[in-house]
């Protein structure tokens, strides 16, 4: 949990300042921010009924992180808008299913489900 937060909290808030640089304006900036939850609302449903028909959401979360980490990594690659908005959607795609695999996974590995707030907190 603390990794992958930790990774969202020092990216996340630096993207639309990295847009700015890159000249893109406000309308263009607030579509990319966009993109990321209105995909997750859509897609989550579809990758956890994926995970739960292979009955390995580990091979699920491994392939859904390493595709939305290449995405996101080339990101940076081009700067036009349709490029970058291409590539938040497919990052957001595959990087839908990660919390709620997360989830999952820890509350069915731990002996004492009340500590699950604690192993979130941290």
């Amino acid at each position: 949990f603390f990794t992958y937060y930790a990774s969202l909290g020092s990216l996340l808030p630096y993207l639309p300042v990295y847009y700015h640089s890159l000249g893109h304006g406000g309308q263009i900036i607030g579509m990319l921010g966009a993109i990321k939850p209105f995909t997750t609302f859509l897609v989550a449903p579809v990758w956890g009924i994926i995970s739960d028909s292979t009955g390995s959401p580990f091979t699920v979360l491994y392939f859904t992180f390493l595709i939305s980490l290449v995405g996101q990594l080339l990101v940076a690659f081009r700067h036009d808008p349709a490029w970058i908005m291409f590539m938040v959607f497919i990052t957001a795609l595959f990087n839908a299913p990660v919390k709620s695999l997360l989830d999952s996974m820890v509350m069915s590995n731990l002996k004492d489900r009340s500590k699950y707030g604690r192993l979130r907190l941290w």
